[in-house]
């Protein structure tokens, strides 16, 4: 689906679902409390919620026409999908795993929604890519679905993968190699701010972030004023790559190599396109997961202790 196109679709559904939460729906009857058999009796309070809970009622999953008409099955998604930001991180869990709940006894309807959550929640170039979204899809697949030993395994490692590193949670402490040869941790980076920036030498989309980072009037003064610390990781591969590449890290950065490979064999961080980005705070808590650096600036720009 083109990007652009999935965008202006984002903007039309958050407008729509307004306008159907606030007004097309303010005579609907419903009862005190919907109950949402996701395995277990889920009582939703509020109306905005229980509407949401039904958002799915008027989509006949059997409807296999319908389902491959993007302007109808992945376009209901799509919608969906953009409204899961207006609920509690609970409530949006379990509408996710009631929708699974609903297409699951239509196997074709099913194995087409698990692609799309996948596409567009855990590929990654997709705009909206989402790891706290895609975390119920993977747990109602283990939890619910008879798999093969291989799919298991798939699921059970990616499922490992985005309950690490989310937002509020510490940041996993690996250590690296500097130049001089030494050895450092992430928790040995001081700064009330950590720009984790894991990339890929000669990577053009991360050779555009660095020459962002360093063309920015913003992102050079954080750094120059020691409020932001740029730690460059490369985790992917060879030492004497990493050696070749060291005049395209600034001086002023942070620049590491996983030597040990740990990030990799151990499954420390979810690499799936490169640059991946996290920024931290001065405790290695983790403040964006996988971003890019528009939400970076986003974020900092917000914050008024930064006096720049």
């Amino acid at each position: 689906m083109n990007k652009v196109l999935f965008f202006r679709s984002v903007v039309l559904s958050c407008i729509i679902l307004n306008v159907l939460f606030s007004c097309a729906r303010k005579n609907e009857k419903l009862p005190d409390s919907a109950k949402v058999d996701t395995g277990t009796k889920l009582s939703v309070e509020t109306s905005p919620e229980r509407l949401f809970f039904h958002y799915w009622d008027n989509f006949d999953f059997k409807d296999t026409i319908a389902l491959r008409d993007p302007a109808i099955g992945e376009q209901l998604l799509v919608d969906f999908i953009a409204s899961l930001p207006k609920f509690p991180d609970t409530i949006s869990s379990r509408a996710i795993k009631h929708m699974l709940s609903k297409a699951k006894p239509f196997p074709t309807s099913f194995e087409f929604f698990k692609k799309q959550y996948e596409h567009y929640l855990h590929d990654p170039n997709s705009p909206v890519r989402n790891d706290l979204y895609y975390k119920p899809v993977l747990e109602f697949l283990l939890d619910s679905c008879k798999l093969g030993e291989a799919d298991k395994y798939i699921y059970n490692a990616q499922l490992a993968l985005v309950k690490k590193n989310n937002v509020g949670s510490a940041a996993v402490d690996f250590e690296f190699q500097i130049p001089t040869g030494g050895k450092r941790k992430i928790s040995s980076v001081h700064a009330p701010f950590v720009l984790l920036f894991f990339y890929e030498p000669g990577c053009p989309h991360c050779e555009t972030a660095i020459a962002e980072l360093q063309t920015s009037t913003r992102f050079r003064q954080l750094v120059d004023k020691g409020i932001l610390n740029v730690l460059a990781i490369y985790a992917l591969g060879d030492h004497n790559v990493w050696k070749a590449y060291q005049s395209h890290i600034p001086a002023t950065w942070t620049n590491g190599f996983d030597s040990g490979k740990q990030v990799l064999a151990k499954g420390l961080y979810d690499i799936r396109a490169s640059p991946t980005i996290y920024l931290l705070d001065i405790n290695k808590k983790v403040l964006l997961k996988d971003t890019d650096l528009s939400n970076v600036a986003l974020f900092l720009n917000a914050q008024s202790t930064l006096n720049i």
